[in-house]
């Protein structure tokens, strides 16, 4: 979880000042989104990382489901299958 302080004041995606950090993920500032900004440095230290998981409430739809990248970034076989693995592993 990534914004504590939000939840804690009744913000189910956004900060404490209210941001929804799902919507910073590209033009996140380390001041203003310092969430964001530190999670992303932390991802590019790691050698690789298999899996990156962001659970939240969504406003429309109900219980459980994925969304996931199109593609990675090889533009291979790979783009096609990897971001499709863990949904597929989930519902068998």
């Amino acid at each position: 979880m990534i914004n504590p302080d939000g939840v804690t004041i009744g913000n189910s995606r956004g900060s404490l000042v209210g941001v929804d950090l799902n919507r910073r993920w590209v033009l996140s500032h380390h001041i203003l989104h310092p969430e964001v900004h530190f999670l992303k440095m932390s991802m590019m230290e790691q050698k690789q990382i298999s899996i990156f998981i962001d659970f939240h409430g969504h406003n429309k739809n109900q219980n459980a489901f994925f969304y996931g990248c199109s593609k990675a970034r090889d533009e291979g076989f790979l783009s096609w299958t990897k971001p499709r693995l863990l949904p597929k592993i989930f519902a068998s």
